[in-house]
């Protein structure tokens, strides 16, 4: 298969991917009249993968290198994992498991954006 071809099939799999997004929102939204991609679930998300981040970065040693793991290394990972169950569950509750589901991959993708954006704005802004 040529790089033509291939660079092709990722450029319409991303647009299948996106598209897939688009219906999967505009199907929870009209007929369960639930937003998934809701602010509250973008700042859990968020804040769950900050809190996760930040408990890998202490088991590893990068935050504290004397003492890499300690007790806030625990609470950190489980509150990151709680906030993405929370999320998951509140989802569910208010559509299909489902939709959950696949919901769940799209939330982890738009909070993945929004950590970018903020980084960017932050290095903006000499933060």
């Amino acid at each position: 298969m040529s790089t033509f071809t291939i660079t092709i099939l990722v450029i319409i799999s991303l647009i299948g991917f996106i598209v897939g997004g688009y219906f999967l929102w505009k199907y929870s939204k009209e007929k369960y009249n639930f937003n998934i991609f809701n602010t509250w679930i973008i700042i859990r998300g968020f804040i769950g993968s900050v809190a996760i981040l930040v408990s890998i970065m202490a088991f590893f040693g990068l935050l504290n290198p004397e003492n890499s793991i300690d007790s806030g290394f625990y609470l950190l990972f489980g509150l990151g994992i709680l906030l993405f169950i929370w999320n998951f569950i509140v989802t569910a509750k208010n559509t299909t498991f489902l939709i959950a589901i696949m919901a769940f991959i799209y939330q982890l993708i738009a909070i993945y954006i929004i950590k970018l954006l903020v980084k960017k704005a932050l290095n903006f802004f000499g933060y």
